[in-house]
């Protein structure tokens, strides 16, 4: 749902890959290379299922889905900070 919404309100083209049955089988994707990543991941399951992956860098983390930026994570940016129009920023 959260890619749909951004590639809509954003204009960005980020393929969907569905069928992956739960959010352990999503991250084994992620590790085998079947996918880039997972959109809508709770940074707090992030770093109860692969804390790993943020000590290392292994993890990317583009933008957080808020209207602002979080205090557990000051260097990242809300999605709203790429709102550049009315519609963008009421959606």
């Amino acid at each position: 749902m959260f890619v749909r919404v951004l590639n809509k309100l954003f204009d960005l083209k980020d393929k969907i890959v569905s069928g992956y049955s739960s959010s352990a089988e999503a991250v084994l994707a992620i590790e085998r290379g079947e996918v880039d990543g997972r959109c809508g991941w709770s940074y707090s399951s992030i770093m109860i299922t692969k804390p790993e992956w943020v000590n290392d860098k292994k993890l990317h983390i583009l933008a957080a889905l808020s209207l602002e930026r979080s205090p557990a994570l000051p260097d990242i940016p809300s999605v709203m900070e790429f709102a550049t129009t009315d519609r963008q920023s009421r959606s």
